[in-house]
């Protein structure tokens, strides 16, 4: 069975799979460890926001991990795995100093982090949170398009 050829479609969906399955066992497990520390402590969170806020991060991830999947069909693993960690200093670049330099509501846009907002404080952003998951499911869909084209095998 090992050594019998798998299509790449399946192997990389298989592999996204585990990489969900584990991105969210991850999540659960940050809520838990909140809701314990913040329960311990005597600090009062709402239970429904703190939810959003620790399980919202999932989407981000997948993102992160479908365009990682994406950039790998043409780059190597060094370059990919740099443009993933210089896309993602951009993106905090974005978030976190450019409201302080007034950067317009556009430039803002640019990076994910905006998306997922401030759900501890307001709950979630489900139109946000829906796009980025539609990003990633486009980021998927073409990284496997992308696979399946490589496939010596076909």
């Amino acid at each position: 069975m090992l050594a019998t050829p798998q299509p790449r479609l399946a192997v990389l969906l298989a592999r996204f799979g585990a990489l969900t399955t584990a991105t969210v066992i991850i999540g659960v497990l940050t809520l838990a460890a909140t809701a314990l520390a913040s329960a311990a402590s005597g600090l009062a969170l709402d239970g429904g926001n703190l939810a959003a806020a620790t399980l919202s991060i999932i989407p981000l991830g997948l993102l992160m991990a479908a365009l990682g999947y994406l950039f790998s069909g043409w780059l190597r693993t060094a370059a990919d795995t740099g443009l993933l960690s210089f896309l993602l200093v951009i993106w905090f670049f974005i978030t976190f100093i450019g409201p302080g330099l007034n950067w317009p509501d556009t430039t803002l846009r640019l990076s994910a982090f905006y998306y997922y907002g401030t759900p501890l404080l307001h709950g979630l952003p489900t139109g946000d949170t829906l796009g980025v998951l539609a990003v990633a499911v486009s980021a998927l869909a073409l990284a496997s398009a992308r696979f399946v084209r490589k496939d010596i095998g076909r």
